[in-house]
């Protein structure tokens, strides 16, 4: 019987087999030192394989685009409250209150002013309600939680442009994420 087969290259070093993978029910195959031992039984789709360099796992390149991120917002944490920031945190009681998730989940943006409006943003108000909680009205506090969040998105999106393509693609993607400038708005602004 003819089946199509996929070779999947394990780590490097590591003395992994390399594990092939095929289309015939019939067998997995590994290949070790080029001799092949067949072992019977259902055949299984390959598990993506995690590449190292140099005995490293995959996390130096989300970590190091995370910093990078941080790093290219962080000249933003210490700015003050400016523009409608006074007027939607500092002056409005779903933030500076006690956390009530059925007023957060109820309300517009500006639903605190008793005003009806299609701007429906409750993690965000969420989010602003729990820095508060946790300390206070304090600007450089909700910056640095911006900047981490950038952090943690560029991480995010690398993690899942890395499930599509291969390393270089997934960190060029993530490194253009992280320092693109049409994300000052939603970095630097709380």
């Amino acid at each position: 019987a003819a089946s199509i087969a996929r070779w999947n290259s394990s780590p490097g070093a590591s003395g992994n087999p390399k594990r092939m993978i095929t289309e015939d029910a019939a067998a997995v195959c590994y290949a070790v030192g080029g001799m092949a031992k067949r072992k019977t039984g259902r055949a299984v789709a390959a598990a993506p394989v995690i590449k190292t360099a140099g005995g490293l796992q995959e996390w130096w390149a989300p970590a190091a685009l995370a910093a990078v991120a941080f790093l290219a917002y962080a000249n933003g944490i210490g700015n003050g409250f400016v523009g409608d920031d006074k007027f939607q945190l500092v002056k409005n009681a779903v933030v500076t209150g006690p956390v009530d998730l059925g007023k957060i989940f109820r309300s517009s943006v500006w639903g605190f002013l008793g005003l009806k409006g299609n701007y429906y943003r409750p993690l965000q108000f969420l989010v602003y309600s729990l820095i508060y909680q946790v300390a206070g009205m304090n600007a450089p506090a909700f910056h640095f939680v911006m900047v981490a969040l950038h952090a943690l998105n560029t991480a995010l999106l690398f993690w899942f442009v890395r499930r599509l393509v291969d390393m270089r693609v997934a960190i060029a993607a993530a490194a253009l994420f992280a320092l693109h400038p049409v994300h000052t708005e939603a970095v630097d602004w709380i």
